[in-house]
């Protein structure tokens, strides 16, 4: 069996292990790992604090305007939400599995977590590229109802609500009597980005630190079965 001698090392003992980083008794990689499934756990929260916001801000957009529940915000909001209940989930079995040193729980807990972290910043960019096309959008859910004589209520209540006449200009469809000089589209596209733009941006940002946080993670596991497998070649 190969020991330490061969390496130089004879002044360590060729029975001891090799010296672990420890930080409050803890091995460096077991810290790491129970710092960043923490961080997930932040992270989850975070991404549902937000996206609760969004939804209730549409919520109440729809209440007051029925025409733009045609439009799938309130299915993106609680999307985001179930994703981000599920990585908090899932950073709590991790911290059990690190803190208990279940190998096997571990070895399911990280390719879930990368195909999680992944989907996250796949249906971010996927929201983005939705809300850079949101006036193709309104136009393919909104015009139509507009111009179906039948919802002329729901016409006049999105109007009222956003202070705007006619769709596409004021003179565009306009319903009932109306005073206003801005055209509803516009609008619409105004009240959807003030309330979209922002929190999508920041959850694009909390999901670009979790692949960080990801990727060091695995350099973290890769270091741990290092050190395992040094400890038993030189034994």
């Amino acid at each position: 069996m190969t020991s330490k001698n061969d390496f130089g090392l004879a002044g360590m003992g060729a029975d001891s292990p090799l010296p672990h980083k420890t930080i409050h008794g803890m091995s460096l990689e077991k810290f790491l790992s129970i710092v960043s499934n923490v961080f997930f756990m932040l992270v989850g929260i975070v991404i549902i604090a937000m996206s609760s916001y969004m939804l209730v801000e549409i919520q109440e957009l729809t209440s007051n305007a029925s025409l733009l529940e045609t439009l799938p915000l309130e299915a993106i909001a609680i999307t985001f939400i179930s994703l981000g209940c599920i990585l908090f989930l899932l950073s709590v079995v991790g911290i059990i599995g690190v803190t208990t040193e279940n190998k096997d729980l571990l070895a399911y807990y990280l390719p879930i977590l990368f195909f999680l972290v992944m989907a996250q910043f796949s249906f971010t960019i996927v929201v983005l590229i939705f809300n850079s096309r949101i006036e193709d959008s309104i136009d393919e859910n909104v015009l139509e109802e507009w111009n179906d004589p039948d919802n002329e209520d729901a016409v006049i209540e999105l109007q009222d609500y956003f202070e705007c006449c006619g769709y596409k200009t004021i003179d565009d469809g306009v319903v009932g009597v109306c005073t206003w000089t801005d055209p509803c589209k516009q609008a619409i596209i105004d009240r959807i980005n003030e309330i979209w733009v922002p929190i999508t941006i920041g959850i694009m940002v909390v999901v670009s630190l979790e692949i960080i946080a990801l990727i060091s993670t695995c350099f973290a596991k890769a270091k741990f079965e290092s050190s395992e497998f040094e400890d038993k070649f030189y034994h």
